[in-house]
Order: C-alpha cells, then structure tokens, then sequence
C-alpha cells in the first residue's frame, strides 16, 4: 500500500480474516507486523522438492490456479504423500493474476502481508499463460515483473516453487480463437521461469514439454485452449506430482478428495469472503457491518466477528483431511449455529388490500412460499410456457461453516387455471445466484464469482451438469453481483454488474475487465466478452439490460433512480465518460422492461416498465425520440402498496400477455440499512403475482416446444414481442446448418420487395449473428432505409 493508513487497514483486514487479533497481544507474533519474523524452514536442497513438519502450502496464480482450487487433486496427491508431515494448504490463486498485476480490490494488502497471514512456508507459482496473449508485453518485461514478484515471496519464505505455463491448446470449437501460435511466447516463459528457478534454488516443475505428450494420449485437455477441465486438471497434478518425485492422486479417494475440496470452499468463503467491503472496504461503518440488537431479539454480532468464527470451521476441516489421511479418529462434529425464525408476513388477502392499482387492471397471485417461492430475484418462461423462477433464501451472507441453499424452481400451471399448481427444483445449492437464461440445452447462470451453464443430462428435470464458463466475477457487495442475463436481439448474452464488484475474466481473447459498476456482453459461442461503462459510468448497481423494438440498447440500476439509454456507451473502454441518466423515478429499482403485447390496451403497448423495488411501487413510462437519444414521461403506477413488504423485484411480460411481478416480500430490503443477521430479515415467504387488463382477452401461447425451426422463422412475423423473442432464442440454440439453409430461403423473398420488411429483416438479423453469419442484403436494406431506427441499427 503506498499510505501508512492504507497499510494499516489491510493488515487489519488480514488480521481479523486469518486468525490474528486485532488487540494488544502478549507475543507480538500474533499480529502482523513489519517486523514479523520469517517463516522458520530451510531452502530447498538441489533442486528437489519435499516438505517439512506443519509446513503451510500456498497456491499463487491465474484461474487455473482456482481450478486447481476446486478440484484438489493436486492438494490430495501432496496430502497422500506427505501425511506424516502434517501439512496445510491455502490458495491465494485468483482469476487474471498475472506476473505484471494482481488484481485486489481495495486495502487487500500486499503479498508479504497475505503469506505472513496464512503462515506460509512454501509458495507454489503457476504463472506465464495468460501473459502470452498480452501484445504489450516481451518475454524480456515478463522476466523483470516475475523476478519482481519472487522477490516479494521470498519476503516470506525461501521455499518456492515455479510451475511452468502449459502450452495453449487448439479449441475444438473452430469459432474460439487458436491461440497455439503464441506458443512460442509460452516457451520464452517457459525458459524464463525455469532459469529463475536455478538461479535462485527453486524448484521447477515443467508442464509444458509434458503435456504435449500426455494430450496425444488422452484428447482434449482444456474447455476454451486455456483453461482446464476435470480431466485436464487431474492429468496436470499427474505430472505435478511426478516431477516431484511422489505418486500421482488416486482418483478413488473421493472422500479425502471431497473433505480437501470444502476446506478449500471454506477458505475460499472467508479469504474472499461475499460481501468484502462491508468487512474491510468503504462499507464498514454501515449498518449492515455492524453488531447490533433489535429491541426484543438477542444480540447479534458484527460481520467481522462472523467472520472470525470461520477460523474454527477451517481448523476442524484441515484437522479432518489429515484424520482421512492418517487413518485417524475425525475430530467430533462442530455445535451447529443456533436455529432463525423468520417474522410473519402479511397474508395474500392482507397484501392485496394494500394495493392501489391502474384503472382498468386487476391483481392476482399466482405462486408463493407454498409451491417454494422463496425471495424471487429473477423469472423467465420456457418453450413449455413453464415459468422458471431463481430463488435466494441464503441472501445476503454465506452462512457460517454452512453452505448457501439458493435454488431454480419450475412452475407448472398443470389444469389452466391461471395460477401454478406444481413445482420442481431444477438446481439446488447455488451460491447467491443474481440471473440466468436458458440457452445451449441447458440454463446460464450468474452465480458469485462465475457464469456457469447447467444442463439435464437424464431427462429427469434435474441439472445433473455444471460448466464454468467464465470465472473470475468479484464479490465486493453479494448486491452487486453479476445479474439479470438475458439474450438480446443480436445474439449476444447480456448482463450486469455493481459498485463494490471488481472483475477480471480471462478468455481466450485476452484479459477482460470492468471495475465496479458496469454492464457485460458476451458471445457464447467465440467466448468474446466486453465491458462498458467501467468504474460506474452509469448507475451505482447497474442491473438489467433491455432492448427496445429497434435494437435500442437500456439498463437500469438497483442503488439510482434513474435508468440509461445505453447505445452511446457501447464502446469498449477502461476510460468512459460518464453517461447521463435518462429518466428519474420515485424510488430506486431495477432494470427497465419493455410493455408489447396486444392483450394490453394501446395506452401501454410500447411503453416501459420499471420494479422500483425501494417504493413498492411499479412505474411505468413512455419514451419519445429526441435527436439522438430519447425524453420520457411518467405515466404513473401499475401497483403501489401502502406497505413496506410489497418488493417488486423484477416485473416482465408473459406468454398470455399479462404481466407478472417478482415480490421479494420483505420489510427488510435495504443492504446497507440493516445488519445482515437482523431478524426482520424475512428469509421463508416470497410471492409471484399476475396483472391483467380487465375485459381484454389473454393471448394463447404457441407450441413452441412442438416447432421446427421452419415455424420457428414463422414466428418471427409474430405481432407479439414475447412470441418473436422466444422463437429468436430457440433459433439461436439449433444447429446451425438447419437454420442458416432456411433463413437464407425466407431472406431471399426480401430480394426486390418493395419495401422490404425491416422488421423480418431486424429480427433475422440476430439469428444469422447468433450462427457467426452476416448477410449483405440485411445490411443494405437497413442501411437505405427510410427510418432512422432501422438505419441506425444496420450500422450497429
């Protein structure tokens, strides 16, 4: 840190995270100082690797580092070998580190201050992949920066060990980009790494002669060229192991393995913890951080102090590892943490006797607690027209020693009678997951620090497969996560991000980041991700984006109130200029929705719509043209409620044309107002409610799950919004032999019509981008088009 505050923050961060106290000890080893003393082992001898009684293992690197994290097998190989020594591991690995920069947020501290924390006695390196791909770099500055780095591990301990980068592999998907002809880079580091390990007594472990041998042998070993899968990762502690001159892990130990891998979620849990800066960042002083009482409850302790109590929790599952290792008696069970109950909430009847509503429309519920509508943060409807909805109960806070229980609930109205009568849970555990969309044969999902895809690989409705796609998301603010991904009609998934999230994704692309608020878009199919509106360009808590009929690109904000037209901001940068806010409501909310459904009477049709979840309250608008961007105006309230429970989180157009209300139903909604553990928290009930326009019929809702992709082009001429966009996404997902041969047929119909349909054209326009496709008639067409808005979006 370059401040005398600044370092005495983050050791105090380090301290109350990692065992030391933060009061006046007796032996001034117990707290982190400048002059603490070094770690009391001896350097490695020729070369060779071993470990020393009770030594502290740490991991340094990039995300295959964190992989490495999740799997343990590495970690188990090291276990199984070295039992008698007793050792222990942490990972201090964190997606996008490289040699130049690791990537902290705010008063982390430096490396000497992280290793003295742990304890570390011996650093395992695993750094100079990624680095390959940075254009403004030469192997001459990737020497100097590591030199550099090593110098500031060896603060610490002489004990090192540098593991070579492995080389990048050809993806099988020919739409990532091959990197392997950066190859040449990765052996200059290979060299460089391995030289620094002789001149300065370290070990070398050597991955990249290594794997290119291994690979042969058993096929693909990465899912992207870079990072590695479950079998890739296992055959890497392989070799790892081997170079060390121990066995390799036995796959057969998944007990010890699976002990190894919660102690690692544990630490991981604590060391980056959900919800940092109301610990150690600029959040401290709120509510939320505090220790507290409401009057009439127990006492409840501060965040820090909850954190603390992780070190036990930790101790008892490193003591259980060496137990499974050594064959010993496991240490007794930890006492669980007390029981919670939640405060009541307001019946339905209650509720809706609070509700004012538009002339002309009624309310209804339509799913609640009791089908497991548990505090509702996001809802999507599929082909089936069942109505999918994500569920948080573990929000804000992992709980201590505890895993987060959140969940993807599918509702079923099974006799039509307009109201859900079955429900299943598609996914369950999930760790304070923000969004998801369904795409790929499976379900996209935000989920802390990653973008992850679920799929039903037995057909039973259950998620029996998860993917990592992108890792790497920050944590800063559980509020602030990544959220609300949705497709969006060019073919791309967009989502979002908050304040206190500091990310750095690595893709095969290169490093992507986006420092606090800020929105995502990203290519699934050419993991091609970019970022606007880094550093809160535009909103506190950016959540949601929405397109209007046009392409016209919008986004709203959780922590303002107001929403942004996003379109001026889509250029890629680290250094935007502020965007200004388009249109102020009463409260804050969420993100804006568009209003197009002919069930709907023409005084909304076209209009916005927006969750002002802070007012209980949800605002409509209408937009109009002004030059290049747009004026709105308030046209008042759907439903406002008189009582504090009503928390409109996510407000959206169904399938029948009615428009349905994600209600959080919590007295409780301010993150920073109230302490995490405040009782009022209500963490059991959560409602879906339905708004329909009175003497004005509900649509029907096409057989989607019945169609070929031959309808499917059909249903882009649909009148109705909700129908184009779900047969846009289905188009998206097929193969794209089938659906390129018939969108060239229905686009060859375009060829001398007089006009053209733009609308077709606009829509088939994100099919062809979703299939790496472009087609010149759609952009002349669009390009001489009478209408500003079409020109617009055939230059986009």
């Amino acid at each position: 840190m370059k401040t005398v505050s600044a370092l005495l923050l983050a050791i105090s961060v380090l301290n109350a995270v990692m065992g030391v106290e933060t009061t006046q000890p007796a032996n001034p080893q117990d707290r982190i100082t400048d002059t603490i003393q070094p770690a009391h082992v001896t350097p490695f001898q020729n070369g060779k690797f071993t470990l020393e009684a009770n030594e502290v293992v740490v991991f340094t690197g990039s995300e295959n580092t964190v992989i490495e994290q999740r799997s343990g097998w590495l970690e188990l190989a090291l276990t199984q070998q070295f039992k008698a020594q007793a050792p222990r591991f942490r990972h201090l690995g964190w997606e996008g580190d490289t040699v130049y920069r690791q990537n902290r947020m705010m008063n982390w501290g430096a490396w000497k201050d992280n290793l003295d924390a742990v304890g570390a006695t011996t650093v395992i390196a695993w750094f100079g992949q990624m680095e390959a791909l940075d254009r403004t770099k030469t192997p001459a500055d990737f020497a100097t920066a590591y030199a550099k780095l090593l110098d500031e591990f060896a603060l610490r301990t002489p004990r090192i060990v540098i593991l070579s980068p492995a080389p990048f592999e050809k993806p099988a998907n020919a739409n990532i980009p091959d990197n392997t002809p950066r190859n040449a880079i990765v052996y200059e580091h290979v060299k460089i790494a391995r030289q620094l390990a002789e001149q300065r007594g370290y070990v070398f472990i050597d991955l990249f002669e290594p794997y290119f041998k291994r690979q042969a042998k058993i096929g693909p070993v990465t899912r992207d060229g870079i990072h590695f899968t479950p079998t890739g990762i296992f055959d890497v502690a392989g070799i790892v192991a081997g170079q060390m001159n121990i066995p390799g892990p036995s796959s057969g130990d998944d007990t010890l393995r699976s002990a190894i891998v919660e102690k690692n979620r544990l630490w991981f849990d604590t060391w980056r913890c959900m919800n940092w800066a109301f610990a150690y960042g600029d959040r401290t002083t709120q509510p939320f951080a505090k220790a507290s009482a409401v009057e009439g409850t127990p006492a409840f302790s501060s965040f820090v102090d909850d954190l603390k109590k992780r070190r036990p929790v930790i101790a008892h599952a490193d003591a259980t590892i060496l137990a499974l290792a050594t064959g010993r008696p496991a240490p007794a069970p930890l006492p669980p943490e007390p029981a919670r109950f939640d405060p009541p909430a307001p019946t339905p009847e209650e509720e809706m006797s609070r509700f004012t509503l538009r002339d002309g429309y009624s309310i209804h519920l339509v799913a609640d607690e009791k089908l497991g509508v548990v505090r509702p943060v996001q809802m999507r409807w599929d082909a089936r027209g069942r109505l999918w909805v994500l569920c948080i109960p573990s929000y804000p806070l992992v709980p201590v020693g505890g895993k987060c229980n959140d969940y993807l609930l599918v509702l079923e109205d099974t006799t039509g009678s307009g109201k859900f009568d079955k429900s299943t849970r598609f996914a369950e555990n999930l760790m304070m997951p923000m969004g998801f969309e369904f795409g790929d044969g499976g379900v996209y999902l935000c989920e802390s620090t990653q973008l992850v895809h679920l799929r039903d690989t037995t057909g039973e409705g259950k998620a029996t497969e998860k993917r990592v796609v992108l890792s790497g998301f920050g944590t800063g603010d559980s509020h602030q996560n990544i959220n609300s991904i949705r497709w969006q009609p060019d073919g791309n998934l967009w989502f979002t991000q908050g304040y206190h999230i500091w990310s750095f994704i690595e893709t095969p692309h290169g490093i992507t980041e986006l420092n606090r608020s800020g929105v995502w878009r990203f290519n699934p199919r050419t993991l091609k991700l970019d970022s606007f509106l880094n550093d809160s360009g535009a909103g506190l808590n950016c959540w949601g984006v929405a397109f209007d009929d046009y392409g016209q690109v919008f986004h709203g904000s959780g922590a303002n109130v107001e929403f942004w037209h996003t379109t001026p901001a889509l250029i890629p940068t680290l250094h935007p200029l502020l965007l200004p806010g388009l249109a102020a409501t009463v409260g804050k909310g969420m993100e804006p929705e568009f209003l197009q459904s002919s069930h709907l009477p023409d005084d909304l049709r076209g209009g916005m719509i927006k969750s002002t979840f802070f007012t209980s309250q949800v605002q409509l608008f209408q937009l109009q043209d002004a030059g290049a961007g747009f004026t709105s105006t308030l046209l008042g309230d759907l439903v406002k409620s008189s009582g504090k429970e009503f928390r409109p989180l996510e407000t959206r157009v169904g399938p029948d044309g009615a428009i349905y209300i994600c209600d959080w139903l919590n007295a409780v909604i301010g993150h920073y107002q109230a302490s995490y553990r405040d009782p009022r928290r209500d963490l059991s009930h959560g409602r879906i409610w339905r708004v329909t326009a009175n003497g004005r019929p509900l649509l029907t809702r096409p057989a989607f799950e019945k169609m070929n992709a031959a309808q499917l082009l059909d249903a882009l001429e649909s009148p109705e919004r909700w129908v184009r966009g779900e047969a846009q996404k289905l188009l998206f997902n097929l193969p794209k032999a089938d659906v390129i041969a018939l969108a060239d047929r229905l686009l060859s119909k375009q060829e001398g019509k007089n006009p053209p349909d733009a609308r077709l054209l606009y829509e088939l326009s994100g099919v062809y981008s979703a299939h790496e496709e472009a087609r010149p008639l759609i952009i002349r067409v669009l390009l001489a088009s009478e209408d500003f808005r079409w020109r617009c979006w055939g230059t986009r």
